[in-house]
């Protein structure tokens, strides 16, 4: 009974360590961000979950997630502290030679870490960040020619506008 018990917490809490970060990114799309925000979860039993810590800062998927939902946050309302840290973290978790190619979700939160990195690159003046943006554009444009041009051509070329951007060569 035990063992169950502690099979659903983790359950639970993975789902809601994963869906936390979007909730929050919706609801602040959607003008509701003045909605008192808790820092922690409590689930069915009664224990509580706080965002970064326990089983949730050692998964992963779960890990990736948040970066990319704060990055993405980041991005859109143009917080660039919290885009800056929030890439850097994605990028130090997520290894662009690891990618499952399988997994369309890899290319989308690769192609957006690579915008968060180019802005929050030219915004800070952060050549790191730019070369982490070129990587992710290089790794986007090896999939237009390995596996779909028609939808990786357009991501590419956005991603090379970037970085042409972040060079200042705006002809």
């Amino acid at each position: 009974k035990e063992t169950m018990k502690q099979m659903i917490f983790y359950k639970n809490l993975v789902l809601l360590a994963l869906l936390r970060p979007i909730c929050r990114l919706s609801l602040r799309l959607t003008g509701q961000s003045d909605v008192h925000q808790r820092d922690d979860l409590t689930n069915i039993f009664g224990e509580t979950y706080k965002e970064g810590e326990g089983i949730s800062s050692k998964l992963p998927l779960v890990m990736l997630t948040e970066c990319f939902a704060k990055f993405s946050e980041g991005l859109i309302f143009r917080e660039v502290d919290k885009a800056r840290d929030s890439v850097q973290q994605y990028l130090s978790i997520q290894s662009l030679t690891a990618v499952n190619m399988s997994n369309p979700d890899d290319f989308f939160r690769i192609f957006y870490a690579g915008l968060a990195s180019f802005y929050v690159g030219r915004e800070l003046d952060d050549g790191v960040l730019i070369t982490r943006g070129t990587e992710c554009k290089d790794w986007i444009e090896k999939l237009v020619v390995s596996a779909s041009t028609w939808n990786f051509q357009n991501k590419a070329y956005l991603l090379q506008a970037e970085e042409q951007f972040c060079e200042r060569n705006f002809d």
